[in-house]
């Protein structure tokens, strides 16, 4: 099996020019996303424009000590960009994290519906290099079963030699 190659992404880690997207800005995207403002340029998306607006402003809903702060920094220092347009952050970015809900059903089974959307919208644009990061809460072989079939169907590309999961 080829797999691929990592030496253009350690060499933009390196060089500081590496993109992250974060998927989900809650309380579990917004903070991770503003965790990598301090070595890297971040492009966080949300569907909810009231967010993206607020955030944009500065302004955040999640409770967590000196968050408000790094959120500040970040947007003084161009270090986050906020969006509701998914396909500009798979475009722009060379790492994705996917920090969106997995609800219970009513018959006590996760629903992997946002997940689902989120890889669709993802395997529009994918391109090789780029790396799909799971953060969000998912049984075992999820992501084997579910998430990486619609990102190789939607992309026409292979997981490990043209983009990665995680």
């Amino acid at each position: 099996m080829k797999h691929m190659d990592l030496k253009a992404l350690y060499q933009k880690i390196e060089n500081g020019t590496f993109k992250i997207g974060v998927f989900g800005l809650g309380r579990i995207g917004l903070p991770t996303a503003l965790i990598f403002t301090r070595k890297f340029n971040v492009i966080g998306m949300d569907i909810n424009k009231t967010t993206i607006e607020n955030l944009k402003k500065g302004e955040s809903f999640v409770d967590e000590p000196g968050l408000d702060e790094i959120l500040k920094g970040s947007i003084e220092h161009n270090k986050i960009e906020f969006v509701t347009d998914t396909d500009y952050l798979v475009k722009n970015v060379d790492m994705m994290l996917v920090c969106v809900p997995t609800p219970i059903t009513k018959d006590m089974a996760p629903d992997y519906s946002y997940i689902s959307d989120v890889a669709n919208k993802v395997g529009k644009n994918l391109r090789k290099g780029q790396i799909f990061v799971m953060e969000s809460s998912v049984s075992p072989t999820t992501i084997e079963t579910i998430i990486i079939p619609i990102l190789e169907k939607v992309s026409n590309l292979k997981c490990n030699s043209d983009f990665g999961v995680c």
